[in-house]
């Protein structure tokens, strides 16, 4: 792959975690327990937004686990030369 494509889908990963709406920003009571009858409807909010968080860290961390085999498999070729 080429530097800058490279380069390129770290940017849009970042800006992703960026955009992630986080679990602490929803208004909770004492000890993360939701403060109304709304609990059902934040527990199910929290939940997809773990999901959607979970799902970009598990697409990051592969994406970096391809790099770094390919990264190795270079060196590798330099060493044996």
């Amino acid at each position: 792959m080429d530097d800058k494509i490279i380069e390129k889908k770290i940017d849009e990963i970042v800006s992703q975690f960026c955009t992630e709406p986080s679990v602490k920003s929803t208004k909770r009571g004492k000890f993360g327990i939701p403060r109304h009858g709304k609990s059902k409807a934040l527990n199910v909010d929290a939940v997809q937004d773990s999901l959607e968080y979970l799902r970009i860290s598990v697409k990051y961390i592969l994406f970096d686990l391809e790099a770094t085999r390919r990264e190795n498999k270079y060196l590798r070729e330099i060493l044996d030369k």
